[in-house]
């Protein structure tokens, strides 16, 4: 069977030990697009494009470690079908496809700068995806006025996530 994370839980293990740990982890280079919760949590990624997270519960005394593989990429094809052609393609054809179908797709794009993910959400934000939008610095979320449905999130390591789904309209009950 194919794996893609390793997961290790350590017990007993102090807040000094976690820090020792986080700051042995920069030293074998984990650095790269690094983000820190104070002193209970670090990712990063390697040069490599290892993801490592660190997850320290000081009240359990226990700390978590998840290593990722990088995701194998090669070029893509923007899809062609209903949903494919509602969003603009990304600047890079690099990435690899969750799922793809008519209806929707999930999609990892490589070689996609921070700007570069910036420009893209603005693109399709200028294409109407506006409606109850939610966003923050690494995360878009929004729909369109025809019932369409994006989520665009930077990973880091210059890897964007592209979800696009047509939402259902619910079922109308009948009253009797």
């Amino acid at each position: 069977m194919y794996k893609r994370q390793l997961s290790v839980e350590i017990y007993k293990i102090s807040d000094k030990q976690f820090n020792n740990y986080v700051e042995a982890c920069k030293a074998k280079g984990f650095t790269v697009d690094s983000e820190s919760d104070y002193s209970s949590s670090y990712d990063a990624y390697n040069a490599a494009g290892y993801k490592l997270s660190l997850g320290y519960y000081g009240s359990r005394d226990q700390m978590e470690i998840e290593l990722e593989k990088p995701i194998e990429m090669s070029a893509i094809t923007w899809p062609t079908s209903k949903a494919g052609k509602q969003l603009p393609a990304p600047k890079s054809t690099t990435g690899k496809f969750s799922y793809e179908n008519d209806d929707g797709f999930s999609v990892y794009i490589g070689n996609t700068s921070k700007d570069d993910y910036n420009s893209y959400v603005k693109a399709c934000s200028d294409k109407g995806f506006t409606v109850n939008y939610n966003k923050d610095d690494n995360f878009y979320d929004a729909d369109n006025n025809a019932g369409w449905h994006v989520s665009i999130k930077y990973e880091g390591n210059n890897i964007m996530t592209v979800s696009y789904t047509h939402l259902r309209a619910p079922r109308l009950r009948r009253i009797s």
